[in-house]
């Protein structure tokens, strides 16, 4: 494992005690016959004046997801309710004896919080336009709104540069949230449509001092006929759900695996923000090392030392972009320190133009001015894992894992117990998600992590 020690690493280490009034608990089992029961007695213990939050699988049949929707709705007051539905955890996070990779494993991830510790909110604060071929249609209101929106803005302020890609210009948070003031919050907890950026930057503007963790919910419409489904006082189809704590007792990991370094890191001297990056879906790096970045990328990936000085021919560069197999997986990870273990930003590079110079990231992230170094990936089954430090097991601690994810990419995942067919995680609230998930730590901004073998751990001491 990688140090955790190096400069710029914020130490998170503080030994967690565990939380008394806070519960959770994560259920799995490949047979829902077994499961439901195992979650029905465990909320029959619970107090029912609590907030409840809870995340059921997807894969889970019909009756099943049924019965434990409408236990939950019935026992708990809307208000006291946060829920969505998320994919099955990947099989390698259950004993590698008891794992059948050919049957989802069906999951029911629960967490209990004092109503006095905590609120409920729900978003419908829209964010980025989806791309997609041949919906224009649909989409067309969406960009309508933004526009328009984004004009009011530039009559109000008589500029642009701080409206631009903003989808949230008046930093509207949800209603529940709106009376409180920023030192109210420690931390949060939000699950989401894909298109987050405008609740995004509401709560980084209004709450910059907390702490954030989240993901997006699965894709339903085979389920349940919604394109997602989330839970709260109604069933949501779009938008967002989430939860909020007041009491200032959080830390939060972040922690990234299958990843393996190509070449040293660089210098970042460009960026560029255009049409291009709309239509990417990401924002473009032009140089690096003062160099053509596409080229730059390539020499890297070929594992030659560094790109020439001299200017390459259109024909020399598609021989050098002929060699990178278009299976291939590759990220880029942002630093502001040279040494720094964990990155501020880290997304798959998407696109290359050999020529013009440029890569494009798969990410929403305004580039300018985010880090100084840059460091290039390629997706591996098995890499180093990097964390911002550790966090004991002791304490409630919430935890989303993208789909690949091991056991060495969730360190502080402790053993589960095994009950008729039931695999139990005590103190810990497990979340898959499709995607992705996003984080953020108090200063910075809400970043969302594609990396197929990562997590993030929100411990609640």
């Amino acid at each position: 494992m990688a140090s955790l020690a190096r400069v710029g690493v914020r130490a998170l280490g503080t030994r967690c005690a565990p939380v008394r009034a806070e519960r959770a608990v994560t259920l799995a089992s490949y047979d829902a016959t077994a499961l439901v029961p195992a979650v029905l007695g465990a909320l029959s213990s619970w107090k029912l004046s609590d907030i409840l939050l809870f995340a059921l699988s997807k894969s889970l049949p019909p009756a099943a997801l049924t019965d434990l929707v409408t236990h939950i709705t019935t026992s708990f007051s809307p208000h006291a309710r946060v829920g969505f539905l998320a994919p099955p955890l990947p099989h390698a996070l259950v004993p590698a004896a008891e794992a059948r990779t050919s049957q989802p494993m069906h999951v029911a991830a629960l967490a209990a919080v004092p109503a006095d510790d905590a609120l409920t909110f729900h978003s419908t604060i829209r964010g980025a336009p989806r791309v997609a071929v041949g919906r224009w249609t649909a989409q067309k209101a969406l960009w309508k709104m933004g526009t328009e929106l984004r004009a009011d803005g530039l009559d109000r302020t008589g500029e642009w540069k701080s409206l631009w890609g903003r989808e949230n210009v008046d930093e509207h948070v949800p209603a529940s949230l709106a009376p409180l003031h920023a030192n109210e919050i420690d931390a949060m907890l939000v699950c989401t449509d894909p298109r987050p950026e405008g609740l995004w930057e509401g709560l980084d503007a209004r709450f910059p001092h907390a702490h954030l963790i989240g993901g997006t919910a699965a894709l339903t419409p085979f389920e349940t006929g919604r394109e997602h489904t989330l839970l709260g006082a109604e069933i949501y189809e779009q938008g967002a759900v989430g939860l909020a704590w007041r009491r200032p007792t959080s830390h939060m990991m972040r922690a990234l695996g299958g990843l393996v370094p190509l070449g040293p890191r660089l210098v970042v001297t460009g960026y560029v923000r255009g049409i291009l990056t709309a239509r990417a879906r990401g924002n473009i790096i032009s140089s690096l090392n003062d160099h053509n970045a596409a080229q730059q990328f390539l020499h890297l990936v070929l594992q030659r030392r560094a790109a020439p000085r001299e200017r390459l021919e259109a024909a020399q560069l598609r021989t050098l972009s002929s060699h990178v197999g278009r299976d291939d997986d590759f990220f880029l990870g942002l630093y502001a320190n040279e040494d720094d273990t964990m990155p501020l930003l880290i997304a798959r590079i998407q696109a290359g133009h050999p020529v013009r110079g440029t890569l494009g990231l798969d990410s929403e992230s305004e580039l300018s001015g985010l880090g100084r170094y840059a460091q290039v990936f390629r997706a591996a089954a098995h890499g180093d894992v990097r964390t911002d430090a550790p966090i004991s097991t002791e304490g409630v601690q919430y935890v989303w894992v993208a789909p690949d994810t091991t056991p060495a990419e969730v360190p502080s995942l402790p053993q589960p117990t095994a009950t008729d067919d039931v695999w139990a995680w005590e103190r810990l609230f497990l979340a898959g998600t499709e995607s992705s998930w996003f984080a953020r730590t108090p200063g910075m901004r809400t970043r969302a992590c594609t990396v197929p073998q990562s997590s993030v751990v929100l411990c609640r001491t």
